[in-house]
């Protein structure tokens, strides 16, 4: 059961940081679609 528990720590943490990075990757493009638009 420990074992179990780590490993969804683990698994949450990294879902965080993978939606972290599509965030801010995501807004990264829509800052240089928008400094690329006249």
């Amino acid at each position: 059961m420990a074992n179990a528990a780590m490993t969804n720590d683990l698994t949450n943490v990294d879902i965080v940081c993978i939606v972290k990075s599509y965030t801010l990757k995501q807004f990264m493009n829509i800052q240089n679609q928008t400094t690329e638009q006249p």
